[in-house]
Order: C-alpha cells, then sequence, then structure tokens
C-alpha cells in the first residue's frame, strides 16, 4: 500500500499520532523575524487575546513532517514546545512609597499540545494608574480597570502578577503582588502555575523598608528595593531611595522585540521597581535632596525633595516619573504632597521559537 507516493516497506516509519503546529493565527501580537534563527511573537498591546494553533496529526518520518501542512499568520513551529517569557504590569506609585515591578515567568519549553487546536489564552496586563495630588481623600482602588496595582500579565497558564500599587500598605491585590512596593512584599516566587508542564522559574522580589522619612525604594524582578536613606533628624538625612534592580533576560533583547529601551542603561532588563520618596515634614531643616532613579529595567524615578514642610502645598518640586510601558516598571514615589506620582508600565507577553 502507497500513501502519497510512499509505502512503509521502502520510506515510511510508521504512522503516528504525534501533534504538530502547522501555523498559529496571531491577532494583536507583532510577529518578528529578526535574523538569528528565531521567531518572536511579542504581545505589547494591554487586554486579552488569543494564540489559535494549527494543529494535526500526520505521518512522520525520522521526525519529519512530510504531508501538506495548513497555513497560518506565524512560521510553523517546530515541534510543541516554545520559549515563553510573561510580566505583569508595574504598580502606580504614591507619596513617599515607590510601587512595585510586574513580576515575571519564564519557561524554556512550554508545551503547547494540551490545547490540541484550541486558542491559547493571552492577557497583557497594564501598568497601574498615575496618582493625582493632593493625596488626601483620593481613593485607592486595588482591583479592576483603573487599579493602581499593574494588571496580571497570562500566557497559557503562566501567570506574571502585576505589581503592588503603592497606595494603602494595607491594601492587598487578590492575585497578590509581583514585586513588592516600598515596604510591601512580592509574591511571584509563590506562583505555582497549576496546568503547566514543569521547568517554569519565577522572578519577583521585596520592596525596602523605611528608615524614618525616608521610604525605600520598592522591589525589581532582578533585587530588592533598598533600604530607606532615612539616618535621623537632621539636615539633608533623608533621602530619596533607588528602586530595585530588574532582571536581565538574555533571551529577550530590546531590539529584537522592538520594545521602549531603558534610558537608563541595559538592553535586555524587565521589572524595574519604582524610587522611595521621602516624607521629612517641616522640623526637618531639609534644604532638599534630588529624586532617585528606578530600578534598571523601565522603573519610574523618585521625586525631588525640596525641603521645607511637607503639607498640602508645599514640599515636592517634581512629580515622580513612571514605569516604562513593556517593561513593567513601577512608578516612583513623591516626596510631598503637591506634585502627582508616576503611573505603572504596562507589561509583556513573548513566544519564542
Amino acid at each position: 500500500m502507497s500513501i502519497n507516493g510512499l509505502n512503509r516497506n521502502n520510506s515510511l516509519d510508521r504512522i503516528v499520532g504525534n501533534f504538530q503546529i502547522a501555523g498559529v493565527s496571531v491577532p494583536g501580537a507583532d510577529v518578528r523575524t529578526p535574523g538569528d534563527g528565531n521567531t518572536y511573537i511579542v504581545y505589547k498591546t494591554v487586554g486579552s487575546h488569543d494564540l489559535t494553533i494549527n494543529s494535526w496529526q500526520g505521518w512522520i518520518r525520522r521526525s519529519k513532517v512530510i504531508t501538506t501542512t495548513p497555513g497560518g499568520s506565524a512560521p510553523e513551529i517546530p515541534g510543541t514546545n516554545v520559549h515563553a517569557f510573561v510580566l505583569g504590569g508595574g504598580g502606580g506609585g504614591w507619596f513617599n512609597r515607590g510601587a512595585g515591578a510586574g513580576g515575571a515567568a519564564e519557561h524554556p519549553s512550554y508545551d503547547l499540545s494540551p490545547y490540541g487546536s484550541s486558542a491559547v489564552p493571552i492577557v497583557g496586563g497594564d501598568g497601574g494608574y498615575s496618582v493625582p495630588a493632593p493625596f488626601s481623600g483620593v481613593s485607592v482602588p486595588t482591583s479592576g480597570p483603573t487599579s493602581v496595582h499593574g494588571g496580571t500579565s497570562q500566557f497559557g497558564y503562566l501567570l506574571g502578577l502585576g505589581g503592588n500599587g503603592a497606595g494603602n500598605p494595607t491594601d492587598a491585590h487578590p492575585l497578590g503582588n509581583g514585586c513588592g512596593g516600598s515596604s510591601q512584599n512580592g509574591d511571584q516566587p509563590t506562583v505555582t502555575h497549576p496546568g503547566s508542564n514543569p521547568g517554569y522559574s519565577n522572578y519577583g522580589n521585596n520592596g525596602g523598608s523605611h528608615a524614618y522619612y525616608g521610604q525605600g525604594g520598592a522591589g525589581g524582578t532582578g533585587a530588592a528595593g533598598p533600604t530607606g536613606n532615612g539616618t535621623g533628624y537632621t539636615n539633608n538625612s533623608i533621602a530619596p531611595s533607588t528602586g530595585g534592580a530588574g532582571r536581565a533576560f538574555p533571551a529577550f533583547p530590546y531590539t529584537k522585540l522592538g520594545v521602549n529601551s531603558d534610558p537608563n542603561g541595559g538592553s535586555n532588563h524587565y521589572g524595574g521597581g519604582g524610587g522611595g520618596g521621602s516624607s521629612a515634614d517641616g522640623w526637618v531643616n531639609n534644604s532638599g535632596n534630588p529624586g532617585q532613579p528606578g530600578g534598571i529595567g523601565g522603573g519610574g524615578a523618585s521625586g525631588k525633595h525640596n525641603g521645607g514642610n511637607c503639607g498640602p502645598g508645599g514640599c515636592a518640586s517634581e512629580a515622580s516619573g513612571s514605569g516604562i510601558d513593556n517593561l513593567g516598571g513601577g512608578g516612583g514615589g513623591v516626596s510631598g504632597h503637591n506634585e502627582p506620582a508616576g503611573g505603572g508600565g504596562s507589561g509583556l507577553v513573548v513566544i519564542k521559537y
């Protein structure tokens, strides 16, 4: 018997039910082939998406597909495994407190075969909103489309939790914090991704604790936020803090994904924490301290401390910086009441093969 001109005596080894990825439909994604032998499917837009698999079961000869396969809007995936990277959105900053970066999850060989020919769910997490000034009486929702917390990103079963919104340190996001804001914990390391095949890694860290009126920097995916700079009630002693550094992910360089770069440096760092602010008040004769940069990987800088009374209408001379979109950076904290805090940077989902 011959099939497609082949027969089981000369060139056909066996019939198998091996799942093959013949093509994928990727609406809302940027498909990039930068010449390094890899294809990158990059989701930079906030919201829900689907990666629809065109799968089939067919004749295999020495692990090579020998029948015609249906096409797709992205190149054929060899085998059933992809390198997946999921990054949550960074949280929004607040008075004094920097916001945590989005947590990251990476899987070097995520198995698509359980999905058959169904769609793989994908979500791009938004950054937490920028909190206006003055801060007194401002409602801080901890979940929903206008949350001060960062939005959680998803690829299949993999989750990158949104970063801690620095509004009220007692507020808890329903899913937890990817990275912690000032004095808050990061929960990404505890995420178990039920349903995913083993082999994933989680990245997220705690925010730094405060020292007197100096808040610690927010946590990043690569490092915890530093402890606040305050050393006592003396001149210039209470300064803003830098944000915790984001982690380098060498498999996902900015240039190959087409995402925003970080002016603080780095070429593949994601999830920098927001800088922590200073809240020294009237009896501290503080002549002013500059804001400090957010963590490398998109973290927003803390606002400058201008000295004097930090009550309404005084103290802060600069707004804090926002996290960078698609790098998942946390917003910086403000060193006073009269300037707005920085918002969080949106997250990212990437599939590489």
